[in-house]
């Protein structure tokens, strides 16, 4: 799953190609990042559990700030707090926001019959090999894809072709009660040409999805049918309007 979407990432504009195939980054790598995400994926995440989001908000912070992505907590009330980072680009001309979530849904472990929800495990090799835990997909993947693309364009000496912000969302999977008075009340902050949402359902043939991106001052929705059914993605967007 990080591999796909790093793919998307990167191709959603970070910077011109880079030298390598995400595939054959993520293939050097691999012991790296499983050695970072299976850490994350331990850390229970059901959104009305707030000391387990705010558990999660400061493993990610730090995550983000061995990055220099300079993370922070936006926060309303008792809500799960957004955690926000950044990376500024000297010259660029657009600033984009990456937005994934890393709360997930309640969990019956009765159902779990390869592992526990919370004690993530890798089966299989190669291209075949699977991470069974909560969020694994949906969304830390989201997560560990945008700060696996940080690292890959740093290790080449690159930058991203805009300013780049990064949101991270922790009641997602709640409904985001608490997302539209948060974008408001830091509004300024989160200005930006365009939103891409890292996040989403599979396609009916397990295929990646490319994300949305949008340029607005409104929460907005899409939904497109296929020929296998219905797929729904809802969008917050604040900012002007992208360039094309």
């Amino acid at each position: 799953m990080i591999r796909p979407l790093l793919a998307l990432v990167l191709a959603s504009g970070f910077a011109s190609s880079a030298s390598a195939a995400p595939r054959d980054w993520v293939a050097a790598n691999r012991e790296a990042i499983l050695g970072e995400y299976l850490p994350l994926l331990a850390i229970p995440n059901v959104a009305s559990n707030r000391a387990d989001i705010r558990r999660n908000a400061e493993h990610i912070m730090a995550m983000m700030r061995r990055r220099g992505l300079a993370p922070r907590l936006l926060e309303e009330g008792d809500a799960p707090p957004l955690i926000y980072g950044e990376w500024p680009v000297p010259g660029a001309r657009r600033t984009l926001v990456l937005y994934a979530h890393y709360d997930g849904q309640p969990v019956t472990p009765a159902d779990w019959t390869i592992t526990p929800p919370f004690e993530p495990r890798l089966v299989g090799e190669g291209d075949a090999a699977r991470i069974y835990a909560r969020s694994a997909s949906d969304d830390k993947a989201g997560v560990m894809a945008i700060l696996a693309a940080v690292d890959a364009l740093r290790a080449e000496g690159r930058a991203p072709s805009f300013n780049l912000k990064i949101v991270l969302e922790g009641e997602e999977e709640a409904g985001s009660p608490h997302l539209a008075a948060l974008l408001r009340r830091h509004r300024a902050l989160l200005r930006s040409d365009g939103w891409i949402i890292i996040d989403g359902p599979p396609t009916s043939r397990a295929r990646p999805s490319s994300p949305s991106a949008c340029g607005a001052t409104s929460m907005s929705s899409s939904a497109s049918t296929g020929p296998s059914g219905r797929c729904t993605a809802a969008i917050t967007a604040i900012g002007r309007p992208i360039r094309r």
